[in-house]
């Protein structure tokens, strides 16, 4: 491509710049003294565009032709060389069979390219003088597909100037350079090479031409720019226009000349020299088209000022701005495709738009009138949910009713109609309740909306937990610890799934009405229009959520100081102990009346006293960290689930069991057996073989001796006796009851300490497989928990112990048929002071000395 183009002083100046990236034209005009006009210019056509165009004729007297050749180059893809050429010239008729070459026979180490070579040639109108040539040449492939920066892991980055190429991958956490390699001219196009089993493909891939100071190190902190490049080929001495992207303070600035320079002895050709450089990113010129007869083919200089770009039949000429070259065939086809466009448009709204709002408009009346009452029972009909208004269910916030009614005509279910000001909360809950499966959370039927209110059909329930305890209306078959263990499933289940309620309460936990086949009923936890998704930002609201006097201590305090407090697991936690409290106490709440519960709970004003007595020693070591202020002190729902306080008495006989079994060849003096000991007089109030049966007692003594004052032999004998049960005699069988409820019961009534304590003491052993299945493990998000030790009880044992002493001492003292035995009364006597002594002493080790424990005076004692 020649550097510059020659005209006389009078024609006007201009040079065109090719794009070898994509074939786009920039044109440089006006070298003149104007100052307002700008020098670069894009043109809205590439080469082959101008070529298809050509012979074309501007009104400065330019006159352009061009020539077009194809062909296709066979390359073998083992070592690069040409294989073969083939285009119009190759032969000039078609070859025989056996004329066909070896190299012509399909290959799978063969690629087929097609080049295109476009030269066009620009001469002045009157001196018939080439001006300059332009040579433009297109590589494409057989099969060409592009590859989206999106879906490369790679990053190409090429220098404008010269040959230089940078390769980045971006798939890894932080994108780290792969390779670089010098090239001898710039790069204007990158395949990637592809082979399958039939033949090779190659693919475009995307890369970035960077201009100014190449430095691989910061060039990804850099700010780049649109701009376009104008260069030199060093070996063809041609220009070439680049689009390039560029810091900012390396793009060309136009700026006015201040005075006018001497005349250049070259005053008639361009300094190109001074044209190398970045420039702004041209915008594009604005064409018109107007169409001439072949007859208006006339010289330039009487073609008005305002003349276009004119087309005509193949054989006629086309008449150019000085500005721009333009086609008005492409543009009858641009005004055919636009009125075409239009009338599509047209047609889509006719036979589309308008039926669908006639649809839209006809629904909403459907809609509307979809209400209907039937004059008989009065009841309406929404879609496929009848309820009457005059059954109502209840009432809940915001205009919330819950009515009785029917699914599909056939099926009862609750009717919970929610105002449309609250459609946000419906919408909420109805999202959640499609997605949640499980019994012990409330079932989903359908949803119906009448644009006034919305309508959720969800499962019918009996009555809700604050009916079954504050009007006493108890279900035999169903007791308070199987109603809340089933709660705590259907809680555990949400927590499970990441999903807060945030409105724990006795009116949000329903009994269901009797199923079949054997009429038992579930629990089941309802109303989750201010639940959360705690992974999801999405289901945020402003709205109030929970009830007062349920609400955990933290959210109240973060309403009062009104900071936005996240939504947590413990907060139903806190609610939950506030819900199992006034289950067990028929209707009591540890924080108070209703009036002023929600200040108690800010001020921490707690009362449980009516969990504190040793019969329910068990609730309350679950309810108390419950409630705790302490947002970490809180058991997770998983822990809560595995409590004793839900077991039944299979579970509680199976654990004392497997405890006593841990226990068989342990070491009285290792840290697991004096955790066990620990507290033992409460456990086993003072002496546990005083608070068995008779017959109990006379059994135990037959076999071997246990120590009074030890949870280890207490649970060692409820083991022997739970082994050898058919073995033991009939008076002590029915003594002892059936097992497992009785049996359990006998020894559980006697002892509340005794299954609590006991699994407080072995949360060591949690991890060990004999008892994985009573404890919870911890997850990813919830390490293992541990419940505190009991409370000592006020109960002094010991006191007890000396007021039966001396009454036992008294008894025998005075009874006629002891009397010959009063030293050995005495002796006795004598000995329990000593017991008593010893055992009153502080910090005393609970593991009592062998020959006290199985002293004759218990044996005496038992027999008595």
């Amino acid at each position: 491509m020649s550097p510059f183009a020659n005209g006389s002083d009078e024609s006007r100046q201009f040079l065109l710049l090719p794009d070898p990236k994509d074939g786009n034209l920039y044109m440089f005009s006006d070298f003149s003294s104007d100052k307002k006009q700008k020098i670069l210019k894009k043109l809205p056509f590439t080469i082959s565009d101008l070529a298809t165009l050509s012979p074309c004729r501007s009104s400065d007297g330019m006159i352009y032709t061009s020539k077009k050749t194809d062909e296709w180059m066979i390359l073998d893809i083992q070592n690069g060389n040409r294989v073969d050429i083939i285009d119009a010239d190759s032969s000039s008729q078609c070859p025989t069979k056996a004329q066909v070459p070896d190299t012509l026979v399909p290959q799978n180490n063969l690629l087929y390219i097609f080049k295109s070579k476009y030269q066009i040639s620009v001469f002045n109108a009157d001196s018939r003088e080439k001006i300059f040539n332009l040579t433009y040449i297109d590589y494409s492939p057989s099969l060409l597909s592009s590859i989206s920066q999106n879906s490369y892991d790679l990053i190409h980055l090429t220098s404008s100037t010269n040959g230089r190429i940078v390769t980045i991958d971006k798939s890894q956490e932080h994108s780290t350079f792969l390779w670089s390699a010098q090239l001898s001219s710039p790069i204007v196009s990158m395949f990637k090479l592809t082979e399958n089993t039939n033949f090779p493909i190659i693919n475009r891939v995307p890369f970035f031409t960077i201009g100014g100071f190449f430095n691989s190190s910061n060039l990804l902190r850099s700010r780049l720019y649109s701009s376009v490049y104008i260069g030199e080929l060093s070996q063809s001495k041609s220009l070439y226009a680049l689009s390039t992207l560029v810091e900012n303070q390396h793009i060309r600035k136009d700026s006015d000349y201040l005075i006018e320079g001497p005349d250049s002895f070259t005053s008639n050709v361009f300094d190109w020299i001074k044209l190398k450089g970045y420039y702004e990113y041209p915008k594009e010129s604005t064409i018109k088209f107007n169409s001439i007869p072949s007859t208006q083919l006339l010289p330039s200089t009487q073609i008005s000022e305002d003349a276009k770009i004119i087309y005509s039949k193949p054989n006629q000429a086309f008449f150019l701005e000085d500005d721009s070259i333009l086609s008005n065939s492409i543009q009858k086809y641009a005004d055919w495709l636009y009125k075409l466009v239009v009338l599509l448009i047209l047609l889509i709204v006719i036979i589309v738009v308008v039926p669908l709002v006639t649809i839209v408009y006809l629904q909403k009346n459907k809609e509307s009138s979809k209400i209907f009452k039937n004059l008989t029972d009065k009841s309406i009909k929404i879609g496929k949910i009848t309820f009457n208004p005059n059954e109502m269910l209840g009432r809940g916030c915001a205009g919330t009713c819950v009515y009785k009614g029917l699914f599909e005509d056939k099926q009862s279910v609750a009717v919970k109609r929610i105002v449309s000001d609250c459609f946000k909360l419906a919408n909420r809950e109805i999202e959640l309740l499609r997605k949640l499966q499980h019994p012990n959370l409330i079932r989903y039927f359908a949803t119906e909306t009448d644009g006034q209110f919305s309508y959720i059909a969800i499962e019918l329930a009996e009555m809700t937990l604050s009916d079954y305890v504050e009007k006493q209306n108890k279900l035999v078959y169903l007791n308070k610890i199987e109603i809340l263990y089933q709660a705590c499933q259907g809680l555990a289940h949400l927590h499970s799934l990441n999903i807060v309620h945030r409105d724990i309460k006795p009116h949000n936990i329903l009994i269901s009405l009797p199923m079949k086949p054997d009429n038992t009923r579930k629990v089941m936890i309802s109303d989750f229009g201010v639940s959360k998704v705690l992974s999801s930002d999405s289901l945020t609201t402003d709205i109030s959520a929970g009830t007062e006097g349920w609400i955990a201590p933290e959210v109240l305090k973060s309403k009062l100081q009104e900071t936005n407090e996240k939504a947590s697991k413990p907060n139903d936690i806190f609610s939950l102990g506030c819900l199992i409290y006034y289950t067990h106490t028929d209707g009591d709440h540890p924080f108070g009346n209703l009036v002023n519960r929600q200040s108690n709970i800010l001020n921490r004003i707690i009362d449980i006293n009516r969990i504190e007595n040793e019969e329910n020693i068990c609730l309350r070591s679950l309810v108390e960290p419950m409630l705790s202020e302490i947002v970490e002190d809180r058991p997770p729902i998983e822990a809560i689930i595995k409590h004793p306080h839900f077991w039944n008495a299979k579970q509680s006989l199976h654990f004392l069991q497997d405890v006593s079994d841990r226990f068989e060849c342990e070491s009285v003096d290792s840290e697991i057996a004096r955790n066990l000991e620990n507290g033992s007089l409460d456990v086993c109030r003072g002496d546990w073989r005083k608070c068995i049966s008779i017959e109990l007692q006379d059994d135990l003594r037959k076999f071997r001796t246990y120590k009074g004052n030890s949870v280890r032999d207490l649970l060692r004998a409820i083991r022997n006796k739970r082994h050898h049960y058919q073995e033991l005699d009939p008076k002590l069988q029915k003594a002892l009851g059936s097992i497992p409820n009785d049996f359990v019961r006998y020894f559980t009534d006697r002892f509340p300490r005794l299954i609590i304590h006991s699994y407080i003491a072995m949360q060591s052993c949690s991890d060990e497989d004999l008892f994985q299945n009573y404890y919870f493990q911890g997850d990813k998000e919830n390490k293992a928990y541990e419940f505190r030790k009991l409370q000592r009880s006020s109960t002094q044992w010991f006191d007890r112990a000396r007021r039966i002493r001396n009454e036992t001492k008294n008894s025998i003292e005075t009874s006629p048929t002891v009397l010959n035995f009063r030293g050995t009364a005495a002796a006795l006597a004598k000995k329990m002071d000593a017991i008593v002594e010893e055992q009153s002493r502080p910090n005393r080790n609970v593991v009592a000395d062998e020959s006290i424990a199985d002293s004759m005076f218990y044996n005496d004692v038992f027999k008595t």
